[in-house]
């Protein structure tokens, strides 16, 4: 074990350790058999290599010539026209250095393939080149060239909020068709707080020979209204609904799709009073239940997720017209630094006054009564009751690093239970619920590469539910997208397919979330360790070794006023999310870490991770963060998953240690021989999570105060004895072989 102690784990004993007998599985304990010479670095599973990534001629290269070429021209019509030298050579430098600056990264870290088609299908859509842009998109998404080509039409949609004379507010939209296909369509609706001119994939659905209509969300946009997040949005999807039951190009067949807020709208037009018409639903890091995006389980607040989100609806996305209101409001905020005061101001009921000059009446009710029976949250937490509601069948798609993660597998549970008793199906036959988990965070979804997984997904649950946009068995040339998607996975019909953090782009084919797994504890020790043991239940959870037999502590202090940083992870941050190495964070005084030794065997750990710990603080009230990661050879600590609990200590002694239950939450890795596993626990993940000051709970959120006095928290985990803290990982044995 780590430390120089503790015994053997299931096919991971350590410095030459014997597991015990009960811990042995076939396919992890083989004496004989030397993972390191074998495997070296290599997954455990295949790679997923079949979608087409590049191309003969490097796409960056091309971009870079167009663009270059672009700016000349229109540098020098400029200079044509009368303008000064000294304008057009620092235009030439604004515009042209930075593409040209690409050059100068090291190989590695040059932009690739699927950049330069990126910026050549961004470059064609703003001057209007919509075919180019065609040949562009089906080369950065690895779909064969286009069928169809868009054709983009503004319309008046649904009327809702209605009086008795009649009026009501319009919602207005754009419906995207195939341009050389007739009618009627199988349709998919987008409703979007955002603006229905930015880009979510209709222009590819179109293409694929589907209809599409992309909605402004009432009070966004061109939609009339006031604007109040997820409140009508039932209300508002049943209407929009109706109203294209009663359209000449609709054909019968509807399916909704959306990405985060598209998602909300997604799932609450299943759950409104004509969900019985959708056939089909793809909610993108997405849930269905709202109100615990914001309030965690454990007690976390995310506090970053309501200041850039209220920042970005509500003041980037404000009054927006033309692109240039867009970089005016955001110069504006910047040159204010408006979110960083919000990031550390008390009370809470302040932040929409900081962030956008005047009161918000929603939030104002979001946050004075935060509990689901409160004036906001009785009618804008759940958007589908799926216990109550016809599910149709559904593609949920999530990344690991998502802060909407946990409730959409919670999300996948329920639409599973209930497919299996509105649509019992032979064994083996599935329940039409799918789930795909990739390895990214929130804003990930607008990386190439992500959007190629999620298009694929998306157009093979339209063709198989809706009949396929495209006449026959034309699937726009590439077979089954799924298919080709996850050719390689360990199984890839499984209705579940996860990336497997830790390894190459290697994706597990799952029949459902969670695997089975058995559950192996890691126990920490007072010499930063993180030891595997097998324990009798007659010895207490005491050591092996006497002198762990007596329980020790280890201590940092945390300070309110210099809270922890969080640093990647699933953050609403689109800089600071995702896969981050953590030793700028490891490195602090308010930071304690736990090691194992350097793993001997593959590991591979598939569920939901959890940490049962022993604690005690000066602070009456006062937060623990556990956060898992994985150590490579070269000594990167790479975060995993990581959870936060409150901990409120009035009742108890100081001297006692409390026993904290904390949810790091749901991941699956691939731990490779050399490499190490590692926890660090600390008391903020700052401005992630609401930092806690030690103010009493029963002063109401919104008003809690930053203390005068705010004092730093003496904080203690306890370790061995009868205080044995530890992690539990959910160990998936036996190991699945490529």
């Amino acid at each position: 074990g780590g430390g120089g102690g503790g015994g053997g784990g299931s096919g991971l004993w350590l410095q030459g350790r014997e597991p015990p007998s009960c811990w042995r599985f076939p396919a992890l304990h083989n004496p004989s058999h030397n993972p390191t010479s074998e495997m070296g670095r290599q997954s455990l599973v295949r790679r997923t290599s079949s979608l087409r990534l590049g191309d003969a001629v490097d796409a960056w290269v091309v971009s870079l010539v167009v663009v270059e070429v672009a700016v000349v021209l229109g540098v020098a019509l400029v200079w044509l026209r009368g303008a000064g030298t000294t304008v057009c050579l620092w235009s030439l430098v604004v515009t042209a250095g930075p593409p040209l600056a690409a050059l100068l990264l090291p190989p590695a870290k040059r932009p690739r393939a699927t950049h330069g088609w990126a910026f050549l299908l961004y470059f064609f859509r703003l001057v209007g080149a919509r075919r180019l842009a065609s040949c562009c998109r089906a080369r950065l998404y690895g779909f064969t060239r286009a069928r169809f080509t868009a054709k983009y039409e503004s319309v008046d949609s649904a009327v809702v909020g209605g009086t008795a004379s009649g009026e009501g507010l319009v919602l207005r939209a754009t419906l995207v068709t195939p341009r050389e296909k007739k009618g009627p369509y199988p349709t998919v609706l987008m409703r979007t707080p955002y603006g229905r001119h930015a880009e979510f994939g209709q222009t590819i659905l179109a293409e694929h020979g589907y209809a599409v209509l992309v909605q402004d969300t009432r009070g966004r946009f061109g939609s009339d209204g006031q604007f109040v997040p997820v409140q009508t949005e039932k209300e508002d999807g049943a209407a929009t609904i109706a109203w294209i039951k009663q359209q000449p190009w609709y054909n019968g067949k509807l399916a909704v799709y959306g990405i985060s807020y598209l998602g909300f709208t997604a799932w609450a037009c299943v759950g409104g009073d004509q969900g019985a018409e959708v056939d089909a639903i793809v909610p993108v890091v997405s849930q269905s239940r709202v109100r615990s995006a914001v309030f965690r389980k454990g007690g976390a607040v995310s506090l970053e997720l309501v200041v850039l989100w209220l920042y970005l609806v509500l003041r980037l996305l404000a009054n927006m017209k033309r692109p240039l209101d867009l970089i005016r409001n955001f110069v504006s905020g910047w040159s204010e630094g408006v979110v960083a005061k919000a990031y550390m101001h008390l009370p809470l009921e302040d932040l929409d006054d900081i962030l956008l000059g005047k009161r918000v009446e929603f939030f104002q009710q979001a946050i004075a009564h935060p509990e689901e029976t409160g004036p906001f949250w009785k009618d804008a937490n759940v958007l589908c009751d799926m216990t109550t509601v016809p599910v149709p069948p559904c593609h949920i798609i999530t990344g690991w690093y998502d802060f909407f993660l946990l409730e959409a597998l919670q999300d996948y549970s329920r639409a599973v239970d209930a497919r299996e008793k509105t649509h019992p199906q032979p064994e083996g036959h599935g329940t039409g619920v799918r789930l795909t988990i990739g390895s990214f965070s929130h804003w990930g979804i607008a990386t190439p590469s992500v959007q190629r997984l999620m298009f694929h997904c998306l157009l093979s649950h339209l063709h198989e539910h809706l009949g396929g946009g495209v006449e026959g068995a034309d699937r726009g040339g590439t077979g089954s997208h799924e298919d080709l998607l996850f050719l390689e996975s360990t199984d890839p019909h499984a209705p579940v397919q996860i990336a497997l953090l830790g390894t190459d782009s290697s994706w597990c084919g799952l029949e459902s979330w969670p695997p089975p797994s058995c559950s192996k504890p890691l126990y920490l020790t007072s010499d930063a360790d993180l030891v595997w043991r097998s324990l009798p239940q007659d010895m207490d959870h005491r050591d092996v070794r006497p002198r762990h037999r007596r329980a020790h502590s280890c201590s940092f202090t945390y300070d309110p006023l210099n809270p922890t940083p969080s640093l990647g992870g699933p953050s609403f941050d689109l800089l600071n999310s995702g896969a981050r190495d953590q030793g700028p964070v490891e490195s602090r005084s308010d930071v304690l870490t736990f090691t194992t030794q350097p793993l001997l065997e593959p590991l591979r750990v598939i569920g939901t991770v959890t940490m049962e710990a022993f604690v005690t603080s000066s602070s009456p009230e006062t937060d623990f963060v556990a956060r898992l990661c994985l150590v490579s050879a070269t000594g990167v600590s790479t975060n995993l998953a990581e959870g936060l609990s409150h901990v409120s200590t009035k009742t108890s002694s100081s001297d006692t240690p409390l026993q904290v239950h904390i949810d790091v939450g749901p991941t699956a890795f691939e731990a490779q021989p050399g490499e190490a596993l590692r926890l660090s626990v600390c008391s903020a993940a700052h401005p992630r999570w609401l930092r806690c000051t030690g103010i009493d709970q029963s002063i109401p959120l919104g008003k809690r105060p930053l203390p005068p006095n705010c004092p730093p928290h003496e904080q203690r985990v306890w370790t061995g004895g009868g205080y044995p803290s530890r992690i539990l990982l959910p160990v998936v044995s036996p190991l699945l072989s490529a």
